[in-house]
């Protein structure tokens, strides 16, 4: 490494506030000539990465002025840095444009002049301080239209769009609309704050837009949730006429999207330090995506296997990484399946809406356990009656339903779906193959991008301070003592001067290879495999299936329910659970989440999560998602729970292993999507959407289908 030179340049900081602005420059090395510092740049920080939910910075001045009169939060900043003034200013100087966040005065020096301290963030502030959403009083009666409609003038075109699309018309419906920023000579947050998004638009159509339309939280968080991370990136930069930029694209996963990007190239005569090496921290084996949709095909589902290599196997076994990707279901071919439904199905067109459907049942008194055991024909005979148009197998499950106390909006959907014939089993089957190829290139994508992190260096290279440097970039480093140039990924770009260390740029790089890269694409690259299992001496996946298949069409009541007793808070959180199946409750989805017990409300409105969170936590155990962000997720992941068993597991096991008081996991509108707590002999209580708190039958019918295996157990 060569011996390098302190720089001392120049930097331009522009403050904006509504009504004016001021611009001051501080020559660094004339500064360090002058014998007081009454108006001088100390030391400054600032630092983007990828990682992170913004860029941020903090600097230390003296002045005369009284800066912390003049200058507020959220008012502007945009911050230059010049390395030579006796050379050109550099193409793109900007290295901060931001809201200030704290302006605070530090100390009075004898002179008169001030000590201040001045921090903030990009202006990605604005989008992590805007919030969306409605009061908890609305979100609970509008679960499945949505305060954020889709596709209608009031909310968002949701179906069908894309990552980039949806990303856009966040950004134009609230931030450019809605968030209010007033600056110097007439100009606002528009005028500072742009975006450039771009993602996988021939391959995205989102078809479940049920995530988005009730969405609660920042500006921010939504469009990290909206970008399909890691198949997207989404991050932050400023361009040369001073504006921070919104950036969505593609993750550079083939070698068309990488060496298309930006580079950055230089020597070790500007390198300060360097610390990077390989790591094994974030290895994995085995890659899985799956794509949540409204006809809960998992990747198995569509013939896609989980890809692998059979080196990486052997040192990290089943290593798993997994990814959802909701935009890669085809829409067309969605619509073609509804399409064939309604055009052929003699249950559609026809049918009544749930609510009618229990209204008639109710004043008929038809779900009765005792004429359904008894007078099952009578029963059939009056749905039929009522509803013509309804086809024999449907007035037969629905009977099947009431019968085991499971019939609820859900089920109700999943007999309808299930009524189809041969033109709509053939739509579903062309969903299938489109979802199979995008499916099947995303995985080999995934797999692609994380299949040689063992091998990837990643640290950091400390080199002079220039503000060229952006993030999302790629950088060749010619290293004259290794005699090798180095290929990197530019993640971080941290800025950071004083009068100690002069001006350095920190970059933080991961991708590591030496020889230019040579090998990125040859080596492990595209060599993936099908996992199919076997490979640690276990049946073959295609074998386990057909066994679990099999156990579960032989599965009758003689395979137990377990019946075992759990202890301390998981019994305490029962015997709530059972207590409130008593008192009037509706299920609202998003309910429960306002920070206060809903249990003390009449009637009682939460969901199964937030149900769930709170029997436990009238028992001094808060679970993991606290009061307001409680999820089936959330739960799933405290650390304070023992996996009995894990989704995806023999069922039929499962339930032999259940104790009273354990937390039950079933897969309905999403993995892992309704949550319960086990009473025993093959019951549940939660809270459900057609009943509220109650409990209801996992031996059969509906809840018995969407079980999922998956079982945890409270052990403090």
């Amino acid at each position: 490494m060569s011996t390098v030179v302190r720089r001392f340049p120049t930097f331009e900081l522009e403050l904006i506030t509504e009504n004016t602005s001021y611009e001051l420059t501080y020559d660094t090395y004339k500064q360090l000539k002058e014998s007081d510092f009454e108006e001088a740049l100390l030391s400054f920080s600032v630092k983007n990465s990828m990682a992170d939910d913004s860029p941020v910075f903090s600097l230390v001045i003296t002045a005369k002025e009284k800066w912390d009169k003049l200058i507020n939060s959220n008012d502007l900043i945009r911050i230059k840095a010049i390395p030579d003034t006796t050379k050109e200013v550099p193409d793109n100087p900007y290295i901060m444009v931001g809201l200030i966040s704290d302006i605070h005065k530090e100390g009075e020096y004898g002179d008169g002049s001030l000590l201040y301290r001045i921090t903030g963030q990009a202006m990605t502030k604005a989008l992590m301080n805007f919030d969306v959403g409605v009061i908890q009083e609305v979100a609970t009666i509008i679960p499945e239209i949505g305060w954020l409609p889709d596709g209608t003038e009031n909310g968002l075109h949701f179906t069908g769009n894309t990552a980039a699309g949806i990303g856009t018309e966040l950004m134009e419906r609230f931030i450019y609309k809605y968030a209010k920023y007033s600056f110097a000579n007439g100009k606002g947050l528009k005028d500072y704050l742009i975006h450039n998004f771009t993602s996988w638009e021939k391959d995205e159509q989102l078809t479940d837009p049920t995530p988005f339309i009730n969405y609660e939280g920042s500006l921010r968080q939504f469009l990290e949730d909206v970008a399909a991370k890691p198949f997207n990136e989404l991050f932050f930069e400023y361009t040369s006429n001073g504006e921070c930029a919104v950036i969505m694209r593609p993750t550079p996963f083939d070698p068309d999207k990488w060496y298309q990007l930006p580079t950055y190239r230089f020597t070790s005569d500007i390198v300060v330090q360097e610390s990077y090496g390989k790591n094994d921290n974030e290895v994995y084996s085995v890659f899985v995506v799956q794509t949540p949709n409204i006809l809960d095909f998992n990747s198995m589902d569509l013939g896609v296997y989980p890809k692998f290599h059979p080196e990486l196997i052997k040192k990290y076994g089943y290593k798993r990484l997994d990814a959802q990707n909701r935009y890669l279901q085809s829409a067309d071919a969605v619509d073609n399946a509804t399409d064939a439904t309604s055009a052929e199905d003699p249950t559609s067109g026809q049918l009544p809406s749930y609510e009618d459907l229990v209204t008639f049942i109710t004043n008929n008194k038809l779900n009765d356990p005792e004429t359904l055991r008894t007078q099952k024909n009578d029963v059939y005979a009056a749905i039929k009656t009522e509803y013509p148009d309804m086809s024999k197998s449907l007035v037969n499950g629905i009977i099947d339903e009431l019968k085991s106390k499971t019939f609820t909006r859900d089920s109700y959907n999943t007999l309808i779906q299930s009524s189809g014939d041969s033109k709509k089993t053939k739509a579903i089957n062309k969903e299938k193959s489109v979802a199979y190829e995008k499916l099947n290139r995303f995985t080999q994508r995934l797999y692609n991008w994380y299949c040689e992190n063992a091998n990837f260096y990643s640290g950091d290279i400390r080199v002079l301070g220039h503000p060229a440097y952006r993030i999302g970039s790629r950088i060749l480093y010619d290293d004259f003592e290794q005699d090798t140039t180095w290929e990197f990924y530019l993640e971080s770009v941290q800025h950071e001067f004083s009068f100690t260390n002069g001006y350095t740029t920190i970059l933080g790089v991961t991708r590591g290879l030496p020889e230019g890269g040579a090998k990125r694409f040859t080596n492990l690259w595209g060599q993936s495999q099908d996992f199919k299992g076997g490979y640690l001496g276990e049946k073959s996946l295609e074998d386990l299936v057909a066994s679990a298949k099999a156990a579960q069409s032989d599965a009758t009541v003689e395979t137990s329910w377990g019946n075992g007793g759990g202890s301390g808070v998981a019994l305490q959180a029962l015997a709530t659970a059972q207590s409130l199946t008593s008192q009037r409750s509706i299920y609202t989805f998003g309910g429960g989440r306002s920070g206060k017990n809903p249990f003390y409300s009449s009637p009682i409105r939460c969901d199964c999560s937030s149900f769930v969170w709170w029997c436990y936590y009238v028992h001094g155990v808060g679970l993991n998602g606290g009061k307001t962000g409680m999820t089936t997720d959330t739960i799933a992941q405290d650390s304070r729970l023992t996996l009995v068993s894990s989704r995806g597991s023999s069922k039929v096991q499962a339930r032999s292993l259940l104790q009273k008081g354990d937390l039950v996991w079933f897969d309905t509108y999403k993995a892992d999507g309704h949550i319960g707590i086990y009473a025993g002999n093959g019951k549940f209580i939660g809270c459900q959407s057609s009943t509220g708190i109650s409990e209801a039958n996992m031996t059969s019918g509906y809840w018995w289908d969407h079980f999922n295996g998956h079982v945890a157990r409270y052990t403090g």
